[in-house]
């Protein structure tokens, strides 16, 4: 015969791993608000005692990865064309630097509409701009 510690050690694991209270009360032959107490206990109990710092160890492990894998990835996209090698006025970088516009490749995409709504830039830069495009 189990101990009701394992008996709820059981109920929290089947609880977290997405089972319904309803569900986990029938196997277990308890009400379903008595498995919320148990799990709501258990919690506050292996907050208490890092249990669930560990459990979550191997995702947060996992998330990094993603984190660093993506950033990797960025850094690889930004591998384009610098605004730096276009020759535009120095007013025009600052504006486009200051957007977050930091690739030909970028600029290029944008509309003149688009390009005209950046706070800075003007019809003057616009004009500039197509010019090197080849608009």
């Amino acid at each position: 015969m189990e101990s009701f510690e394992d008996r709820n050690i059981k109920i929290f694991s089947e609880r977290c791993s997405g089972s319904t209270l309803k569900d986990i009360a029938q196997r277990h032959g308890v009400s379903s608000e008595r498995v919320r107490c148990i799990c709501a206990k258990f919690e506050r109990k292996a907050i208490k005692h890092d249990w669930i710092k560990a459990k979550y160890l191997e995702e947060i492990a996992c998330l990094k990865e993603e984190i660093r894998r993506l950033k990797m990835k960025i850094a690889e996209e930004e591998k384009t064309t610098s605004l730096d090698v276009l020759g535009l006025s120095a007013r025009s970088m600052r504006v486009l630097t200051d957007s977050g516009i930091k690739s030909a490749e970028h600029l290029s995409l944008m509309t003149d509409q688009e390009i005209l709504r950046l706070p800075g830039l003007g019809r003057k830069s616009l004009t500039e701009i197509r010019s090197l495009r080849g608009d």
